[in-house]
């Protein structure tokens, strides 16, 4: 009975400990990459854009120019 209880309860253990480290570990990993993810994505869209658009606004407007200039 010893033996077969200390088994089991090493065997249940072992298989609870497994499930709520990785249901624990898949939430936080998921909660952290969406945030870290987010605030990246944000972050880099908003230099991209800045810098694409200060890029294409003043092609365009240097073409303008010329264009009116001649």
């Amino acid at each position: 009975n010893g033996f077969i209880a200390s088994k089991l309860n090493g065997f249940i253990a072992s298989k609870l400990n497994g499930f709520i480290a990785s249901e624990l570990n898949g939430f936080i990993a998921s909660k952290l990459n969406g945030f870290i993810s987010s605030k990246l994505n944000g972050f880099i869209a908003s230099k991209l854009n800045g810098f694409i658009a200060s890029k294409l606004n003043g092609f365009i407007a240097s073409k303008l120019n010329g264009f009116i200039a001649n």
